[in-house]
């Protein structure tokens, strides 16, 4: 049997749980201005063939993101929809944020998995909508248009990019992390001795196991950026729901590794594989000292990167 698409499993969701059909779902969702050289998408929802094999079915690797019109104002709509065709109470409300942070949302997961996208900033992004504290007033019509966003654009990061449009822009929020509180007292990291940096990777450690798969650090311009909705080549997103966005950055430099803070909310501590010790990368925002600055921090194989209360890297030297 072929694997749902993202695309497939936005619009059978719809009609199956929403009650909307899928002529419906795409005259909401396709652009009404002509294209080069034809009609208006929206005008050719009638035709089968075009609503099927372009729009519903449309492959992975050929989405047509061009098809679409603004998807904040569209899921707006289709959110609307869904809260009316459920009875159109507080409860209906309820009801879609519920689904839209469960079933739905893994079986979105689902389908990004099969394709190799990544289903892990899906999962941050759905946490960090729904967290706890939230209402279904506040989160009903995020959890749509990430799911919306998703299946129209078969992209889970440009997804995340239309969810947080939509929160700042339109709702006068943003995507936060929970603070918590993280130990203190750390020493600082020994600057290295002069060598030549070795191609290394990160593995995540989930109690005492090493979790596949293995995460080749970027040696590029930039590195590896490590965070819940991170972006960008060889970003690694696979983290708990207290790890900021964009929380800290491993790089190389000069013949060094080095990780870096990008001004997270729960800090990062590195430990070190020659000795256990604890040095600060950067300390949780509550103990932070105005206008101190937290340098990069070097890093060697056998390290271990604690980004937030539980999330664990180890750091691991790659056969060349």
């Amino acid at each position: 049997m072929d694997r749902e698409t993202p695309r497939s499993v936005m619009f059978d969701d719809l009609r199956k749980f929403g009650g909307i059909t899928n002529r419906d779902t795409a005259w909401m969702l396709l652009r009404s201005t002509p294209m080069a050289g034809g009609k208006a998408p929206r005008d050719r929802v009638d035709e089968r063939t075009f609503l099927s094999r372009e729009v519903v079915h449309a492959p992975v690797e050929r989405p047509r993101p061009e098809l679409f019109a603004d998807i904040t104002q569209t899921a707006q709509n289709i959110t609307a929809r869904l809260i009316a065709n459920l009875g159109g109470s507080e409860m209906a409300r309820a009801m879609v944020a519920e689904h839209y942070s469960g079933d739905a949302a893994e079986a979105m997961r689902e389908s990004l998995s099969a394709y190799g996208l990544d289903d892990r900033i899906y999962r941050n992004a759905c946490d960090r909508i729904a967290a706890p504290g939230t209402t279904a007033a506040d989160c009903a019509l995020p959890l749509v248009t990430l799911f919306v966003a998703c299946g129209c654009l078969c992209d889970p990061q440009a997804a995340v990019q239309v969810t947080e449009t939509l929160i700042t822009d339109k709702m006068g929020g943003h995507f936060s992390t929970t603070e918590l509180s993280v130990g203190e007292g750390f020493t600082a990291a020994v600057e290295p001795e002069v060598k030549h940096a070795e191609r290394l990777g990160l593995i995540r450690i989930v109690g005492n196991a090493a979790k596949p798969p293995l995460y080749p650090l970027n040696e590029g311009e930039g590195g590896t950026v490590i965070g819940s909705l991170a972006t960008g080549t060889g970003a690694i997103t696979d983290v708990d729901r207290d790890v900021s966005r964009r929380h800290a950055r491993v790089f190389a430099k000069d013949g060094y590794w080095y990780v870096q803070g990008l001004g997270s909310t729960n800090g990062t501590v590195l430990i070190s594989g020659a000795n256990m010790s604890q040095h600060v990368v950067e300390p949780p925002r509550h103990t932070r000292r105005p206008g101190v600055e937290y340098p990069p921090v070097p890093l060697w194989h056998s390290d271990t990167i604690c980004l937030g209360a539980t999330t664990r890297f180890l750091v691991m030297k790659l056969a060349i």
